[in-house]
């Protein structure tokens, strides 16, 4: 007797592959982003999304399929919130520094990596504090998406920004200041 499967379905496709399909929560078919070279991987793949929905963790795996140029887009069309000046800096910031890298990619398939191979790039003409001020801004868009449920979380971690040098403060010797205190009187 054969064990009939609970979750999803899994076909021999033409090629020899295996393809894997599951019900969404809405009802709707879905199939697996790829396919796999044995049916004992698909099955394993339909496993980890039934776990992941009964979590309470999964993600629609064609909403990540959204570029990061147009998720741009429609993120800074609703930061209505935020000053215009604030906006302004977000658009070049973004325009700039990460869409030319990064626009074309559906935001799904984005990796810590990838942000931080960018970060590096601009660390290398920016100074440390405006790095670190455009890698906020990234930040806040990935952040975003993670809360529309477009990711299950953001890229923007593990990535390492360089400290912002200290300014190095002239300390007033005893000889300076008996010097500058009859000149601070005068005024």
């Amino acid at each position: 007797m054969t064990k009939r499967r609970q979750f999803g379905k899994i076909r021999r496709l033409p090629s020899g592959r295996w393809q894997a399909r599951y019900r969404d929560a809405s009802g709707d078919e879905v199939a697996a982003p790829t396919t796999f070279p044995t049916k004992a991987e698909a099955g394993r793949f339909l496993a980890r999304v039934e776990t992941d929905m009964a979590r309470g963790e999964w993600r629609d795996p064609r909403l990540g399929r959204v570029t990061l140029a147009e998720w741009v887009t429609s993120y800074l069309d609703g930061a209505g919130h935020k000053r215009a000046t604030t906006r302004a800096r977000d658009e070049v910031v973004l325009r700039k520094h990460f869409l030319p890298a990064l626009g074309s990619r559906p935001i799904g398939s984005i990796t810590p990596l990838d942000i931080r191979r960018v970060v590096e790039t601009m660390a290398e003409t920016l100074a440390p504090a405006t790095v670190r001020t455009n890698y906020a801004v990234l930040k806040a868009v990935l952040n975003a998406a993670v809360e529309a449920d477009l990711l299950v979380k953001s890229p923007c971690r593990g990535v390492r920004l360089h400290a912002a040098r200290k300014k190095e403060r002239a300390e007033l010797s005893p000889e300076n200041l008996d010097r500058l205190a009859p000149a601070g009187r005068a005024a």
